[in-house]
């Protein structure tokens, strides 16, 4: 067979490698090769197809296929060359109509590594079967023996590799994020592709570990969707439903099964197992009040130093006006110790980039303030709240160890639903803006535009103690009128403005 004849289908059907094929047998492109070929039916899968770009299936036994040598090769042609010459040439002998196409051709999921998987199998199989030696399979297939040793201890052991480069996780720590996501749905909170994204960096910092293949340890949109795509029966991505604003804010149908769902949760819990948190941030700019003025004067100021920081702290509290004390997190790249003395009693502090409560912190969070004062209670416990960014893996294990349930608040409600926003943060924020008045009157905080780390833990002692006596009441009150405890739809039904109760057209 001319291969010169043949060069120029070559470098229409296989792009990418005929550049390489043509450059080493460029100089001699009338050389003549000679190919030996034998039937052999363990070429290609089963289900492997052959196509034209014309999209014309080309109709060929895989079984049938031929395998052989090429002699004259050159001796810098690759292996993966010859691969190359030996599919046009077989092609061409399927159908040599083909030949005559410009297209490209392409094949469905041969099996890997052709040029070194083949003869090692086939090796394996002559020592199986008892033809050949071990000595005498390695002499005949050219394969070092101690290739043959490995891959034979491999067969026996069932420890198998795929080819390529391993995952990122293991199978047991895949299925993990899979049943994080899953129950992240159950309770009310599906994730996207990027949320998953998150959970995995979270994981990782966590961990400490360093992973080279993501950038900063977050993984990229293709490793999201390789993970999706290996845990296709459990997982899937969908739609979620949307709706407007004027309806997701008032809407009576979305109330009524938040409730319908909460008496079937809440059934025979007792109040002090039903707890609520949130997060919310303490500002040093005291706000405005009322002053004397002088008659037409439309815009008096009062020269204090405020800016827009803000400390962000989270509360917690259950319906039988329990609270548990603040956690507080600092924007900081580290903490001191001076930022945490002088505060209030059983007060914790922490610290992110950002300022805001991130999956690690909250896990230290739960895991330190909350979780303590749940595992003495016995029987079922329910959590409200709607922060699904916040759980993760250990606080999901922990729920379930521990008989904690969480319910997911509707979306755009909270002023409705959160017993916190409801009756306790109100007073709170009042009780921090007096607070900073009074400071910011002092000779210290007179010269601080904002407020120093070090004196927050003080005026936080003070929050508290100001919040002491009316506390339990107005996390009750919270409770009572969120609709919780007792369950009550109509405390929050009859809070919704008639006007803009979204309503079906005839």
């Amino acid at each position: 067979m001319v291969f010169g004849e043949m060069r120029p289908r070559i470098r229409h059907r296989l792009p990418g490698i005929h550049r390489t094929v043509g450059e080493n047998l460029g100089k001699n492109p009338t050389r003549v090769f000679r190919l030996l070929l034998r039937p052999d039916g363990s070429v290609f899968s089963r289900d492997v197809v052959f196509e034209s770009s014309s999209g014309r299936q080309l109709q060929f036994d895989p079984g049938k296929m031929y395998a052989g040598t090429l002699e004259g090769c050159c001796p810098e042609l690759s292996s993966r060359d010859f691969v190359a010459i030996v599919m046009v040439l077989v092609i061409c002998l399927m159908d040599p109509g083909t030949a005559t196409h410009e297209s490209s051709v392409v094949v469905g999921r041969p099996l890997r590594g052709l040029s070194l998987t083949l003869p090692l199998n086939k090796c394996i199989s002559a020592i199986t079967e008892k033809r050949m030696s071990q000595r005498e399979a390695a002499r005949f297939y050219k394969i070092p023996r101690s290739s043959i040793i490995l891959k034979m201890k491999a067969l026996r052991t069932n420890n198998v590799t795929a080819q390529g480069r391993k995952c990122v996780f293991t199978p047991e720590k895949e299925e993990a994020f899979v049943d994080h996501a899953v129950a992240l749905c159950e309770f009310g909170f599906p994730i996207t592709s990027t949320d998953l994204r998150f959970i995995v960096e979270s994981y990782l910092d966590s961990t400490g570990r360093k992973e080279t293949r993501f950038q900063k340890n977050f993984p990229g949109k293709r490793w999201a969707k390789g993970f999706l795509s290996r845990d296709s029966k459990e997982l899937s991505i969908r739609v979620s439903g949307n709706i407007k604003r004027n309806r997701a804010i008032v809407s009576d149908e979305i109330l009524n099964k938040y409730f319908d769902n909460m008496e079937s949760e809440l059934k025979d819990v007792p109040p002090t197992h039903i707890w609520n948190f949130d997060e919310t941030n303490l500002s040093d700019d005291p706000g405005k009040m009322r002053v004397i003025t002088k008659r037409g004067c439309k815009y008096p100021e009062a020269v204090k130093n405020s800016s827009k920081a803000a400390v962000s702290i989270m509360m917690c509290g259950n319906a039988n006006g329990v609270m548990c004390p603040p956690y507080v997190c600092y924007k900081a790249e580290r903490i001191y110790d001076y930022w945490i003395q002088g505060g209030p009693k059983g007060g914790r502090y922490n610290r992110t980039k950002s300022g805001w409560f991130d999956s690690v912190v909250f896990e230290d969070w739960f895991c330190s303030v909350l979780l303590p004062r749940l595992k003495k209670l016995e029987e079922r416990k329910v959590i409200s709240d709607n922060l699904s960014s916040h759980i993760n893996v250990r606080v999901l294990n922990e729920c379930k160890r521990h008989q904690i349930a969480f319910i997911a608040l509707p979306a755009n409600s909270t002023h409705l639903t959160q017993p916190l926003d409801v009756a306790y943060f109100r007073s709170l924020k009042s009780a921090w803006r007096s607070i900073m008045t009074d400071w910011k009157s002092s000779g210290i905080g007179r010269r601080q535009a904002t407020i120093p780390k070090a004196i927050f833990p003080e005026l936080m002692g003070k929050l508290v103690e100001w919040m002491k006596p009316k506390s339990e009441e107005n996390m009750k009150s919270g409770f009572r009128k969120a609709g919780i405890y007792p369950i009550d739809r109509q405390k929050v039904l009859s809070r919704l403005p008639s006007a803009n109760v979204f309503k079906m057209p005839h």
